[in-house]
């Protein structure tokens, strides 16, 4: 009997299996010419790029021409599904996804990070809210009267710590009962900005 691949003569070592090769090697070449052969014929479009690609096995349902454009296609396709698990996972461990916020926040990459976002979007921001100052009333209001709480806390010589961790970083000066013209001391305190988006969003869900 000849081998499939080289055309060499050999004899079988089992009669009775399906013995096509003379070597592994042989079965090895075989095998990735037939391999290749057979992907050439089976060329598609990504789903995601558009761009023609040769799928890495014959037989796979595969749709993408790379992991990148499968997961772009995916989150694309499931986007509804994915933001829900995301918002349910959230609600689910407010606190610690807090934690880990602040930890993210406090590092060294996190402040460059924010940093970078600001810098690129100070302008626009900026641009919306002094369009909202000069239009709505009741944002003056509430702006004046926040700036005259944290004057007053200030000037009362209170420590500039957070109550909540100790922090000294862009401290907030927090209103207890979570109404801005309430500026009586007993009702002001020093927060940072992770445990004043916490103790805020733990006061209006309870």
């Amino acid at each position: 009997m000849n081998c499939m691949y080289c055309k060499q003569p050999f004899e079988k070592k089992n009669r009775r299996g399906r013995q096509v090769y003379c070597s592994a090697e042989c079965q090895y070449q075989g095998y990735m010419a037939d391999k290749r052969g057979l992907c050439l014929k089976h060329t598609s479009k990504c789903v995601q790029c558009g761009a023609d690609f040769t799928k890495q096995w014959p037989n796979t349902k595969q749709r993408a021409c790379s992991r990148e454009c499968m997961k772009k296609f995916y989150r694309t396709v499931n986007r509804e599904e994915l933001t829900k698990k995301a918002n349910d996972w959230a609600k689910a461990n407010r606190e610690s996804r807090l934690a880990i916020q602040r930890r993210w926040n406090n590092s060294l990459g996190g402040l460059a990070c924010k940093r970078k976002w600001y810098e690129a979007n100070i302008s626009d921001r900026c641009r919306q809210y002094l369009q909202r100052y000069r239009t709505d009333e009741m944002v003056r209001k509430l702006q004046s009267s926040r700036a005259n709480s944290r004057k007053a806390l200030i000037r009362s010589g209170r420590d500039y710590v957070c109550e909540g961790c100790g922090s000294t970083v862009r401290l907030h000066c927090h209103h207890k009962d979570l109404n801005p013209f309430n500026r009586e001391l007993n009702n002001l305190q020093w927060l940072c900005i992770p445990c004043h988006a916490f103790v805020s969003f733990r006061t209006w869900t309870h």
